[in-house]
């Protein structure tokens, strides 16, 4: 009995002693940030349903409208590069329900939230990233000014969503990173000049 309790009060005080952004689900690494919520929005492309919902720093309801837009777009893009480039996908059977953030940069690089050694070993500063969390998909972007900057950094992000999705590491060489590097060079050719407001 007192071997048993023992273990529990070591394992709560190991626990304790943690930093919280090691165990913490990326929900909870934006707790105590005061984030505006959307309404959730759904569509299906290539009978895929796909199905998001948006928080963001400052309430902005052209950033909405535009990002809904950007986020068709950029999966028909992903699903015309896949098909030229034959790539065969396979349909994962999670809901993949995904919330995208959009935070301030300093929020994003803040390392007791977002811990260096995960989220950006290889730069001093990121303005995105994606991550699974359980069936669903997490999404972080800074906060930009210019909408052509939010376009690359944001469709950077959906192909590593999709990567994911259709699976294609199962069905192609090409790398998580090649993938959203591509679909972020396209996506800036084809829809960098298109006004969505």
């Amino acid at each position: 009995m007192k071997l048993g309790l023992l273990l529990i009060i070591g394992h709560s005080l190991f626990l304790l002693a943690m930093p919280r952004a090691i165990y913490a689900a990326p929900y909870q690494r934006l707790n105590g940030i005061d984030l505006s919520s959307y309404e959730d929005k759904k569509f299906i492309i290539n009978d895929f349903n796909v199905s998001y919902q948006y928080k963001s720093l400052l309430y902005n309801e052209n950033r909405y409208l535009y990002l809904n837009n950007v986020i068709i777009d950029i999966t028909k893009l992903v699903f015309e590069y896949v098909d030229s480039s034959n790539i065969n996908i396979s349909r994962c059977n999670h809901s993949h329900n995904i919330t995208i953030y959009e935070i301030s940069i300093d929020y994003l690089n803040n390392n007791d939230i977002f811990p260096k050694e995960r989220y950006r070993k290889d730069s001093d500063i990121i303005y995105g990233f994606w991550e699974p969390s359980g069936t669903d998909d997490i999404i972080v972007v800074s906060s930009q000014k210019l909408d052509i900057i939010f376009l690359e950094i944001l469709s950077h992000e959906i192909a590593h969503y999709w990567y994911n999705r259709l699976r294609i590491a199962d069905n192609s060489s090409i790398t998580h990173e090649e993938f959203a590097l591509k679909i972020e060079e396209l996506s800036i050719k084809k829809m960098g000049h298109i006004n969505y407001e």
